[in-house]
């Protein structure tokens, strides 16, 4: 349990560094669109987007890799009430 807390911590430590950086980015953007220079500015916006959906899409596994497990109802538990 106190590896799975220790992981969690590191990983909330990790994503404070990457928001920190993005907030960084962004400050940078938007002196850049101040000075009219929107090339560069879109080359930082572009990189943040991809950096973004990387981050918030799962990650696919093969099947014998993943850890997750699938429910499967039971087919002999429909209960529809008495009749």
């Amino acid at each position: 349990m106190v590896n799975k807390i220790d992981h969690l911590y590191a990983m909330l430590d990790d994503l404070d560094d990457d928001l920190s950086a993005m907030q960084e980015d962004l400050e940078i953007v938007i002196e850049l669109l101040e000075k009219g220079d929107v090339k560069k500015a879109m080359i930082f916006l572009e990189e943040m987007n991809a950096f973004l959906i990387d981050f918030l899409e799962p990650d696919e596994c093969e099947d014998e890799e993943c850890e997750c497990h699938i429910i499967e109802e039971d087919e002999g538990s429909d209960d529809e009430g008495p009749e």
